[in-house]
């Protein structure tokens, strides 16, 4: 069975069918697990008489974006583009006045090895998102286009499901380099920050939130008004995310 429907089915299985009013579902990039985490820990503290429960499901925004369109129960996307995001709203799945953006990213590579220019990565083994579903892969072939050096190294490049999957292949030593999201450079215990990337050299990673269609109520809209606050922005600059 499709891996892809495996995931979507467990997270299924998770939920109860008969969706509460005070419950909120969030899908959400899987970089942005740490920020989704505390976010919900600091709306509960300001609201201490909402009662909301939360339900979280995170991976590749282009994954979930996939669940979605197979009917996944979901209230809440936060996702590492604006693609997947706009995929939705060409569906009419999500509406233009319920999409935000409020914070951007980078990209960076790190390894073990000093390198004096990228020209060096050929015949290194590299860890790199899936681009079809995984914005940081997106971001890192385009980049490697860009320089002129993907089509050199394509044949030794790891594609992996997720960015966290790409942070854990080179902290593991699995892999000699791997292109991160500049926010987890503070959790690098293993490997180094090789070489900060050229941001004219790939599309600026925003990140893009919205409320399903469907999902639209005074409980979702009042957390996505959240998201927006000062005490959220607070939070995102804290995890190495930088507001638009």
């Amino acid at each position: 069975m499709n891996k892809i429907v495996l995931i979507f089915l467990f997270f299924i299985s998770t939920l109860s069918h008969s969706k509460s009013q005070n419950q909120i579902i969030i899908s959400s990039a899987i970089s942005l697990k740490e920020v989704v985490d505390e976010l919900v820990i600091e709306y509960k503290r300001e609201n201490p008489n909402d009662n909301i429960e939360f339900l979280t499901n995170f991976g590749a925004s282009g994954s979930l974006r996939m669940q979605i369109e197979n009917g996944a129960p979901v209230d809440i996307v936060m996702f590492a583009d604006t693609k997947n995001v706009n995929k939705l709203k060409e569906q009419d799945i999500i509406a233009s006045d319920d999409i935000i953006q409020v914070i951007y990213n980078s990209i960076t590579l790190i390894g073990y090895k000093p390198l004096n220019n990228i020209e060096e990565l050929n015949g290194k083994l590299i860890a790199l998102g899936q681009p079809e579903l995984v914005p940081l892969g997106d971001y890192s072939k385009e980049y490697l286009e860009n320089v002129g050096l993907f089509e050199d190294i394509k044949t030794n490049i790891i594609f992996t499901k997720d960015a966290k999957a790409v942070f854990n292949y080179v902290e593991q030593g699995e892999v000699d380099y791997g292109i991160i999201y500049g926010n987890e450079i503070k959790n690098l215990k293993n490997s180094k920050i090789i070489l900060e990337l050229d941001n004219d050299k790939y599309t600026k990673p925003k990140y893009s939130f919205a409320i399903l269609k469907e999902n639209k109520n005074l409980t979702n809209e009042k957390f996505f008004k959240f998201l927006q606050s000062n005490q959220a922005k607070i939070i995102y600059t804290k995890n190495g995310f930088k507001i638009l």
